[in-house]
């Protein structure tokens, strides 16, 4: 399960650099950005970027 996941995630983050759709800096911010969110959130309740407490708003 986990290698499965970790070789697909590594896969697409490279794409993305590829295509120029994003690189490491910005998938390294959102992947932490996401971890801040998925901590400030209640349990039960869906996680949201808008969450993240460390944004910049």
């Amino acid at each position: 399960g986990h290698d499965y996941y970790e070789h697909w995630l590594s896969a697409l983050e490279k794409l993305l650099a590829t295509k120029g759709v994003a690189g490491k800096h910005e998938i390294d911010a959102l992947a932490a950005a996401w971890e801040r969110a998925a901590h400030a959130t209640p349990h039960g309740k869906p996680i949201l970027l808008e969450n993240d407490p460390g944004a910049h708003r």
